[in-house]
């Protein structure tokens, strides 16, 4: 797939206070999760993140992490598919890792022109994209007439401005990389 064939489902939205479980598991489609306040630690496939205030993360399904956080944090919460393939099937919580099935991940797509895309992404400083992402949140939640089409343009225009930032950081080789 590439980014111009990204048709992006939204299946929960959610701008909250969260208080992090600190358990191993894994998600059966995508996540994205962008930190608003606080800060925790994010632990997947023995690398560790410091998570703060402004941190944008993406993964696909599968992808074995555990989030941790001393206090609540407040954060805006997607879990979504790169397609509409899936679109029938309901909100689904992470598994404990001990008990994940890889034959209940929806998809695992490979984004052929931003290949970090398909991984695991951690990006520092995308405060510029809380906009965007509070109005997808407030499409989700007020389910007005294409809610779901108006959602997807906007995480479509999010996931190419985070393309862009890693394809110029790889480019320029910035920090961005080593995030990443």
């Amino acid at each position: 797939m590439t980014v111009s064939e990204m048709n992006p489902y939204i299946r929960f939205a959610s701008d909250s206070t969260l208080y992090i479980p600190s358990v191993y598991s894994r998600a059966r489609d995508c996540r994205l999760i962008y930190l608003q306040q606080g800060q925790l630690l994010f632990e997947c496939e023995d690398r560790e993140y410091e998570i703060s205030a402004g941190t944008l993360m993406i993964w696909q399904a599968g992808l074995p992490h555990r989030l941790t956080a001393d206090t609540a944090v407040h954060a805006i919460i997607l879990n979504f598919d790169f397609t509409q393939n899936f679109s029938g099937h309901p909100y689904m919580h992470p598994v404990p890792d001990a008990e994940y099935d890889p034959s209940t991940v929806l998809e695992q797509v490979t984004i052929f022109d931003c290949p970090p895309l398909s991984e695991l992404v951690v990006l520092p400083d995308m405060f510029f994209l809380e906009e965007d992402l509070h109005m997808l949140v407030r499409e989700i939640d007020g389910q007005k007439c294409f809610f779901g089409e108006r959602a997807s343009v906007i995480l479509k225009h999010i996931l190419i401005q985070t393309a862009r930032i890693i394809l110029a950081g790889s480019a320029h080789s910035s920090g961005v990389v080593e995030q990443v």
